[in-house]
């Protein structure tokens, strides 16, 4: 079972600058495709953990839609109001607000709104902030969305603990 790390960690880690220097967790993909499961949301055509290259510009979609993994609810909006993205570890779970030197923001990874629903996008990276945040698995909490219900938009605000997130693994950064 994935259990997020204790904030006592979270800030001994910080503290002690491992996570600025790079994680001493382990991303591991069984750990990854166990919080895909516990998401309520995936990506367009996609039925298992996808891969996806953030090496796009910033404030560019890298992803497919995001949809629900319940085909009888049509997403359209989703926001990421103060919802920071996880790093997902074999140990757990650690916000990526502790890693990267600058560290990421809370928004670094965050919903792109299109003209049939929303994709996931990225802020300009600084620092080593994509060597970072490449070969790990992330989860992107969402805090509200819009979905269609018999032809009328209904606005529906959720709490972290709800799932609303998506799950995925990205590709390892290129070598010098």
């Amino acid at each position: 079972m994935i259990r997020c790390l204790p904030v006592a960690l979270a800030v001994l880690m910080l503290m002690s600058g491992v996570a600025a220097q790079g994680p001493a967790l382990t991303p591991f993909y069984p750990a990854c495709v166990e919080a895909y499961s516990k998401c309520d949301w995936t990506f367009y055509n996609v039925s298992s953990l996808p891969t996806y290259n953030i090496s796009a510009p910033a404030d560019t979609a890298f992803t497919p839609l995001i949809v629900s993994k319940n085909k009888s609810v049509k997403l359209t909006v989703v926001n990421s109001n103060n919802a920071f993205t996880e790093f997902v570890y074999k140990e757990g779970l650690l916000p990526s607000v502790y890693e990267g030197k600058p560290r990421f923001r809370i928004s670094t990874f965050k919903p792109f709104q299109g003209i049939n629903g929303s994709r996931l996008a990225h802020e300009r990276y600084t620092g080593n902030q994509e060597r970072v945040a490449s070969g790990r698995c992330l989860r992107v909490y969402f805090s509200s969305y819009q979905q269609l219900v018999t032809g009328r938009v209904e606005n529906v605000r959720v709490a972290r603990f709800d799932d609303k997130c998506v799950v995925f693994w990205t590709y390892a950064y290129p070598s010098a």
